[in-house]
């Protein structure tokens, strides 16, 4: 289904016109910083805009669609700020550098996914490790490790 535009291409015209961001000497710097993360109440006083009015001006242009895939910047912001002021818990730090690693040049989330091979598993067991596994069904414990939880047929 086709994203609708929320308003008419006549519309444009009078947002131009009565918005005080379009009409500032600075409306790429105020746009970019929006996009950047900095706050809208910081954007807002520094350049001189109302908080409302830069938010309406942001939905108009769809600046929030950009700014959602402009997530590197919110977390290099946050771990920076982290490092510098606020004494992070180890795990909040952790988290905000890993996600910062699982995102792409365009600040896209990107989930990777480890996969295991049962066969090549199968293949490190010995041959006692596989008589049992025949005869009980039992695994050992470092398989279960391996491939993590692994549901025995007396579990399910």
């Amino acid at each position: 289904m086709a994203k609708t535009k929320r308003y008419s291409k006549t519309s444009l015209g009078r947002h131009q016109t009565q918005c005080k961001v379009c009409q500032h000497a600075k409306k790429t710097e105020i746009e970019d910083a929006w996009v950047g993360w900095a706050s809208t109440d910081s954007i807002a006083v520094k350049y001189g805009v109302g908080c409302d009015s830069l938010r309406r001006h942001m939905r108009f242009f769809d600046f929030f669609a950009k700014r959602q895939r402009n997530l590197r910047a919110a977390l290099e912001g946050f771990v920076e700020r982290a490092l510098e002021t606020v004494e992070p818990t180890a795990s909040a730090l952790i988290q905000a550098i890993r996600t910062l690693g699982e995102l792409n040049s365009r600040g896209e989330l990107i989930t990777k996914m480890e996969t295991t091979s049962i066969n090549d598993l199968f293949e490190r067991m010995s041959s006692s490790e596989l008589k049992t596994y025949a005869e009980s069904g039992q695994l050992p414990g470092w398989f279960q490790s391996s491939v993590g939880a692994v549901q025995t047929e007396s579990e399910k």
